[in-house]
């Protein structure tokens, strides 16, 4: 029980109640009052203002995997009145965050006097840290601090023979071309300096950063197109809301994904059926595997409520009843990540499933498509192949999906418009087996085989 619970407000809050209260109003007012008191420590702690958090800056625009890093915090030199000025804890221990791979070092408080800083109407004093970057590291990366959550940093991590290069780019002379002009040397372009504000930007940009707090990708995004037996479309909304960054409560999630068949061929060009899933979930932090230093665990579990949308008043029937179909589960996925080298990485997830219960119309369903979803994810740089497989006694299902990034596949007939911002994926999907849609679950499908492009991976 956190201790901030017998605060006194809170309880004499609690206490105050009428026994003519009823048990529920009183039970929801004393969980309300639990978390406003359980995270009024973090808002004294940090102050009331966002500006004026903890930061982390990362002057370096590249940083090498296995070198020395120096990394400036900055802490509120206004605080709240009557409390005592942040002290600089003498180690930091950072978490990297690069794609799927989660790495932890630990950097020191360099000797020598605070330097005060101001940036726009708040005052902070500047703190040097450094350490070594976690080897295997690759590209745009975000940091940050375990001991202050809300102290968060960004930075491209190079492999070492790539900041070689960059620093070579740098400082060879650049060599006179036939016409007189200057080209860089062996082909590099030379590194120009970024500034900081358009840094972040290109960083925030290639690691997805949200665009709305809170809001994170969860399946895939993606439009398709098929013919078999006839013109069709498939595709596939999804995201998550984590609403809380800090204390305990950043583990608490809820998520809704929706997957739609199109029918393209018909006048009317109707919606086949469409799933809609949403869920609520409790998130696990990254974590090592027993002692492999490649291989990440994370585990999460939750309840989801899975329907087509349809109600048992619907006028649109099938030969075998109502169109209405839908189920309740609780899960688990324990996940697997491992980073066999910089560019290649694996990810196994196993989600295990209990029906709570099933609607009249797909009762069986379990028979079809059992209690298990066996996902897998190979990725090698920006190129994904993914695939889920499921199976029941009667029934199984397969999807196979292999990504290849807009930019890669454009360079091959453009070098020049490769060059450009190119965002997204071309996506060949295959689906074999029972299920494409709920509507359908105890129905075998053709082996359908469909082309697009992929949003969100």
């Amino acid at each position: 029980m956190n201790p901030g619970f017998h605060h006194p407000k809170a309880r004499n809050a609690i206490d105050s109640f009428r026994p003519g209260r009823t048990a529920g109003i009183r039970m929801l007012t004393t969980r309300i009052l639990f978390l406003l008191v359980a995270l009024a420590p973090v808002e004294r702690l940090w102050g009331d203002s966002p500006a004026a958090h903890p930061r982390l800056l990362t002057p370096d625009v590249f940083a090498t995997a296995g070198s020395n890093l120096t990394l400036t915090l900055l802490l509120p030199a206004d605080v709240n009145p009557g409390a005592p000025p942040l002290a600089p804890l003498p180690t930091l221990t950072l978490i990297w965050v690069a794609n799927d791979r989660t790495e932890e070092s630990v950097f020191t408080l360099q000797a020598g006097p605070s330097q005060p800083l101001t940036l726009g109407a708040q005052n902070f004093q500047a703190f040097a840290y450094k350490g070594v970057v976690p080897g295997g590291l690759n590209g745009p990366t975000m940091i940050e601090t375990h001991e202050m959550p809300v102290a968060r940093g960004l930075v491209s991590v190079q492999p070492a023979r790539n900041s070689l290069l960059l620093a070579e780019s740098a400082t060879t002379p650049a060599k006179p071309s036939s016409a007189g002009k200057h080209e860089p040397a062996a082909g590099i372009p030379p590194a120009a300096p970024l500034e900081a504000e358009d840094h972040e930007l290109l960083l925030r940009s290639a690691i997805r950063t949200p665009l709305i707090p809170g809001i994170y990708a969860n399946e895939p995004v993606y439009f398709v197109l098929g013919y078999r037996p006839d013109l069709n479309a498939r595709f596939q909304l999804s995201f998550k809301y984590r609403p809380f960054d800090t204390t305990w409560l950043r583990h608490l999630g809820a998520a809704f994904t929706m997957t739609t068949l199109w029918d393209l061929h018909s006048t009317s060009v109707p919606f086949v059926d469409s799933t809609y899933r949403p869920s609520v979930s409790w998130y696990s932090d990254p974590q090592r595997f027993f002692t492999s230093k490649k291989i990440r665990f994370t585990w999460q579990a939750g309840l989801e409520h899975e329907s087509n949308g349809k109600g048992d008043t619907d006028i649109a029937q099938t030969a075998s009843g109502f169109d209405s179909r839908s189920m309740n589960i609780a899960f688990i996925r324990p996940r697997l990540i491992w980073q066999m080298t910089e560019k290649d990485s694996l990810t196994v997830a196993l989600k295990t499933y209990a029906y709570l219960n099933r609607a009249v119309e797909n009762s069986d369903i379990n028979l079809y498509r059992g209690y298990a979803d066996l996902q897998l994810r190979y990725q090698h740089d920006d190129w994904i192949f993914s695939g889920v497989f499921r199976s029941g006694s009667r029934g199984h299902y397969s999807e196979l999906n292999f990504c290849i990034p807009q930019i890669s596949f454009i360079k091959w007939f453009s070098p020049d418009l490769g060059k450009k911002n190119v965002h997204g994926w071309l996506m060949l999907q295959y689906l074999s087996g029972y299920g494409e849609t709920l509507l359908d679950y105890n129905r075998r499908i053709p082996e359908q085989l469909r082309a697009g492009f992929m949003f969100v991976p």
